[in-house]
């Protein structure tokens, strides 16, 4: 939800970085590709969230994933063999 908000913010204060920044960005690269540090830290931004979620965040038990399948496959049942109601024949 974060991400949603700050990557634009990020990306327009940080687009044209040759004209924004000229002592730090002033090489030919910048100012023939104007939006490169912009989609660079977006995508850096992407991937130091999925590693911080990928290594720090807990698996779900075994146990939960089975429960689930089986209450899954029980509802599917259910509605299968329902009965239709309200039909006009």
């Amino acid at each position: 939800m974060l991400t949603k908000h700050c990557r634009p913010v990020l990306g327009g204060s940080l687009a044209n970085p040759s004209k924004r920044f000229p002592t730090v960005f002033g090489g030919s690269l910048w100012r023939e590709h104007p939006y490169l540090l912009a989609c660079f830290s977006s995508v850096l931004f992407c991937i130091v969230g999925f590693l911080a979620i990928f290594f720090y965040l807990e698996e779900v038990p075994a146990s939960i994933i089975i429960d689930f399948h089986v209450l899954k496959s029980h509802i599917v049942r259910q509605f299968l063999h329902q009965r239709p109601r309200n039909m006009i024949t």
